[in-house]
């Protein structure tokens, strides 16, 4: 056996102690360095979640960019405006002509980057509200179609004739009425114009480190940090994944009349006495 740097001779062959030629450990030594590499193990956690979570931020602060560049050069190179328009999953483009979503940009609600519950935005240009006051796409679509269903066969538009007059000229796709939902308009020259709200000065996003407030906010649960981005007039895009205080807790949204967000009341999850009339919280 191996005691101390010694083998120990089978007694029989006469029990002398010789060097054994080889380095050992003690128990307790083993259990010093067990314990290190745990503490260390320990200290390095939350590191590691921090960078994954803003690899993550970095990621989604990527699909807003290339949304923006691409509604953009459509809208200059077409010579018409395009829209971004905002759900809670993310954004779709939207051609303001054809009244009809970009088909060459690709959207997917089920593996957009805010189909997690993880991560949510803010839209600072429309009084801070945030993408859970938002619909969910695949109801809204849903809504839309059932909508012109009902329109179309209250005009008739089943009728051999209707059907005749609609293939005229009528263009290709799903059309969809996006009024009332949160978007920004590119011009052909490439600026943009707010569709609802107004835009958060760029002075703000320059002046501080963390902005109190700027066009779109990134948010994810844990995570103190967050993603600030400001919109130039002329549609440049600009950015920053800034540290906070301390994380921004997810928020529930109450008071929402309607799909177009006419009012909202922001209420973060925040423990606080509860009389015996109130009812459960949800």
């Amino acid at each position: 056996m191996v005691f101390h740097g010694w083998i120990a001779r089978n007694p029989k062959r006469g029990g002398n102690l010789v060097p054994s030629g080889i380095g050992a450990f003690t128990l307790i030594e083993l259990m010093v360095v067990v314990a290190i590499i745990v503490m260390a193990a320990g200290l390095m956690t939350p590191t590691i979640t921090d960078f994954f979570k803003n690899r993550k931020l970095d990621g989604i602060r990527g699909h807003f960019g290339a949304a923006f560049n691409q509604a953009r050069l459509a809208a200059v190179n077409q010579g018409k405006p395009m829209s971004l328009v905002f759900f809670r999953e993310g954004v779709r483009i939207y051609d303001e002509t054809r009244h009809a979503f970009d088909p060459k940009y690709s959207f997917s609600p089920d593996t957009a980057p805010f189909s997690s519950d993880k991560v949510w935005y803010v839209l600072g240009f429309d009084r801070k509200k945030p993408s859970l006051a938002l619909p969910e796409y695949k109801q809204w679509e849903k809504n839309q179609k059932a909508s012109q269903e009902a329109i179309k066969e209250a005009a008739g538009a089943g009728t051999p004739a209707a059907r005749t007059s609609r293939s005229r000229g009528a263009p290709k796709g799903q059309m969809f009425n996006v009024n009332g939902l949160p978007k920004l308009t590119f011009q052909r020259d490439g600026s943009v114009v707010f569709g609802t709200g107004s835009d958060v000065s760029s002075s703000e996003f320059s002046a501080r480190q963390v902005p109190d407030n700027a066009d779109i906010i990134i948010y994810q649960v844990g995570n103190t940090t967050a993603c600030f981005m400001d919109i130039r007039p002329m549609g440049q895009l600009r950015s920053k994944i800034e540290p906070l205080e301390a994380a921004v807790p997810k928020p529930t949204v109450d008071g929402v009349e309607s799909s177009a967000g006419d009012r909202f009341e922001l209420e973060y999850e925040t423990p606080k006495p509860k009389s015996d009339s109130e009812g459960e919280e949800d």
